[in-house]
């Protein structure tokens, strides 16, 4: 993508990032997934949109530049922070807009629009409610097929879409979509998006090779830890301590129960009612002590 020399565009150093730093963000988004206590609805998204989401965090902590098709050099101050508009805002794979929005770009008749015109999308069809969903859809490395390890880029999609930026670009859009207007026109979007729309998200060469490699060698990391679930402050699943306590009295055998069964009769016990791949892991816990 287009940007002045002496920078380096944002596309360019995106598929820089994924050459460097996938393959460790699938395995970590992977474990996360698999946790006992992980939950969906609070994830980012695929190992996919984790990895873009760590990238663009780590330009955001440096600094970013846009720049006009004329060559003009704007440097931004861009701050992700949870529950707040950002020029690289998304919305999550399981909102409703999502198959709208992609219906409105698949419509018969309609001009494609540029925000939806995303590269490597796909509709996520879960349910935010299974637990289990993105760890059957995206299994451990060493479960996937022989064809998909030799290449990590198959099978991996984004199932987010940006509010304000075109993904396959990482060009600010000229064209908000109708279910983005209120972050729009946020304090934070508001400017950026009325006087530098069509501009490159870039970075600039000396950035590029003291601050950022840092990043991008992760030698330095944007969370201390690989944040798959995004837990808004007081919101999270119980420990289920209660829940664990009375299927080890158990033996954690559930004998001739199905799992749901299993869950059903522990809530009824304790109030207490643990997803199937919680259970699963106890019960796997168990077994290697043993």
């Amino acid at each position: 993508m287009f940007c002045p020399v002496g920078y380096r565009s944002a596309l360019e150093l995106w598929h820089e990032f994924l050459s460097i730093r996938l393959t460790e963000t699938y395995d970590r988004a992977v474990e996360g997934y698999n946790a006992p206590n992980f939950q969906a609805a609070f994830s980012r998204g695929s190992p996919l949109d984790i990895c873009e989401h760590i990238f663009l965090a780590s330009l955001s902590a440096v600094g970013i530049h846009v720049a006009s098709p004329e060559g003009e050099v704007m440097k931004l101050f861009i701050k992700m922070a949870d529950g707040k508009p950002s020029l690289f805002s998304t919305t999550g794979m399981y909102s409703a807009l999502l198959c709208d929005a992609a219906l409105e770009f698949e419509a018969p008749n309609t001009k494609p629009i540029g925000f939806t015109k995303q590269s490597r999308f796909k509709v996520w069809e879960g349910d935010a409610r299974d637990n289990e969903a993105l760890s059957r859809f995206y299994p451990r490395y060493n479960e996937l097929e022989d064809y998909a390890k030799r290449d990590p880029m198959l099978g991996l999609y984004h199932h987010t879409l940006f509010h304000h930026v075109i993904r396959n670009t990482y060009i600010v859009a000229d064209t908000i979509p109708s279910w983005a207007k209120k972050t729009s026109m946020a304090v934070e979007v508001a400017p950026i998006l009325k006087s530098y729309s069509g501009w490159s998200i870039c970075l600039d060469e000396q950035t590029y090779q003291n601050e950022w490699q840092e990043y991008l060698l992760g030698r330095k990391q944007v969370y201390s830890a690989l944040e798959v679930e995004r837990k808004p402050k007081g919101v999270g699943r119980p420990k289920m301590e209660a829940a664990r306590s009375a299927f080890e009295a158990m033996g954690f055998e559930r004998g001739k129960l199905t799992w749901e069964q299993l869950a059903r009769k522990l809530e009824r016990e304790t109030g207490e009612k643990p997803s199937h791949k919680a259970m699963r892991n106890w019960q796997e816990e168990h077994q290697k002590e043993d």
